[in-house]
């Protein structure tokens, strides 16, 4: 499969997924490194180029990657683990236990690390206690089906998470293990945040869960991907000034995190700071991010500024970078109407 036969990209992120998914390592390389120098310290962006790097036969490199990552963010225990299965798929098994070791002796209380660690030595059965010595009451084969079931399909986030009918089920999702597990999952976290439209999640553990994560954050003031799913959380329950002072550390952490940014115009035009919002992501458009997205929200600013032409400019700009973006055709043939 070749770049043309993947869907049209927007950004060196996706042009790197597009590459990685049509087998074209170097390629991949090229695109998710200039992604990383966009947005780094960006773990989805590290964990693909380690992955191009492999695939591309430059071990030393992939490595490299992620051992700097482990080093800039070492709070975060995805990291870690990352750097464990990459030496475990280089054949080192010794060297992803000392790895994992090394993730646990910062975070003794990841269960996401010491499930890591069972799964490494073949201590499957251990894995409960495991997650019981690192300060959790329920065993890892209640908690585990939910983490499964649900992880990165919103659909079935929304099953777990919208407000519970039965008082027997309120009880077992407002369970503190539960919660703990989920703010340590960022594939969880993103399918809680954006529950599909219509489905209504339960407010008070929408809370608890923001909570949680704003402890976590406040032990990993660097993490801006997690600061960043703090921030979408607390706009999601309605803490705006929160959410606001969340995003502002996200991009203090990483100056470069284009979707940081991007939620940082949207809070400011709710606040009703149009102008605002306008020049930040102007900025963006100037620093080279030419994501059509990104130019559909600035044409919405526009027009609540009754900027028409500016509007349709943005407009063109989106379909320029991708002709296929039915959203600008579709606000240009409003426009038009």
């Amino acid at each position: 499969m070749t770049l043309t036969q993947t869907q049209t990209v927007s950004s060196e992120f996706d042009e790197g997924l597009a590459h990685l998914a049509g087998e074209n390592w170097l390629e991949a390389v090229s695109c998710l490194r200039a992604a990383l120098r966009r947005e780094p310290g960006r773990l989805a962006i590290v964990r693909a180029l380690a992955t191009a790097y492999l695939m591309s036969g430059d071990d030393v490199a992939a490595r490299r990657v992620v051992g700097t990552f482990t080093t800039e963010q070492p709070m975060c225990d995805q990291g870690w683990r990352l750097a464990a299965q990459l030496e475990w798929k280089l054949g080192q098994r010794e060297s992803a236990i000392k790895i994992t070791r090394r993730g646990l002796e910062l975070m003794p209380n990841s269960p996401s690390l010491h499930r890591q660690m069972a799964l490494l030595t073949g201590a499957l059965g251990r894995a409960a206690d495991s997650t019981r010595h690192a300060g959790r009451a329920s065993e890892v084969s209640r908690i585990e089906p939910w983490i499964s079931a649900i992880s990165g399909r919103a659909g079935d986030a929304a099953e777990m998470f919208k407000t519970p009918k039965p008082a027997g089920n309120a009880g077992k999702s407002l369970d503190p293990d539960f919660f703990d597990r989920v703010v340590q999952d960022a594939k969880l976290l993103e399918g809680l945040i954006n529950l599909p439209e219509g489905e209504e999640a339960d407010l008070e553990m929408l809370r608890r869960i923001e909570f949680r994560l704003a402890k976590l954050v406040e032990s990993q003031p660097h993490h801006a991907d997690r600061q960043l799913l703090l921030a979408k959380l607390q706009q999601r329950i309605g803490a705006i000034p929160a959410a606001t002072l969340s995003v502002q550390r996200a991009i203090k952490a990483n100056p470069m995190f284009t979707q940081a940014h991007r939620l940082h115009a949207t809070l400011l035009a709710g606040a009703g700071d149009v102008d605002g919002a306008i020049l930040i992501l102007q900025k963006l458009v100037a620093r080279g991010i030419d994501w059509p997205d990104l130019h559909v929200q600035l044409a919405e600013l526009h027009e609540k500024r009754g900027q028409g032409d500016a509007a349709r400019m943005s407009l063109y700009s989106a379909i320029r970078s991708n002709p296929e973006f039915a959203q600008a055709q579709k606000m240009l043939a409003r426009r038009a109407a």
